[in-house]
């Protein structure tokens, strides 16, 4: 996929974390992880990764009989306090980003 920027057009998927799981994933752990906030990194978190899947063309979707909110909150709360590795997150993110319909 190929995003434009003037007379600039850039691969999205170009760069150190080439697949979307991969750069979700980064970009949880830095956002949540770094505090670069006072209040609301995990709020700020949410909202750039949803914005980031969904410019990508993605979106996040629940296992059956899982609410995905709750999930999503669990996994920022986890992060925060350093219990999953980038591994982690990105096997989470891999599960659960499907593609736009």
């Amino acid at each position: 996929m190929k995003i434009r920027f003037g007379q600039q057009s850039l691969d999205l998927f170009s760069g150190y974390y080439r697949p979307i799981s991969s750069k979700a994933a980064a970009l949880v752990e830095s956002v949540c992880r770094n505090h670069g906030f006072a209040d609301g990194n995990k709020r700020t978190c949410l909202l750039l990764l949803d914005l980031l899947l969904d410019k990508s063309g993605y979106r996040l979707v629940a296992f059956e009989g899982e609410d995905l909110e709750m999930t999503q909150e669990d996994l920022l709360v986890d992060v925060a306090n350093g219990a999953l590795t980038l591994r982690a997150i990105e096997s989470w993110m891999k599960n659960r980003i499907q593609e736009k319909p």
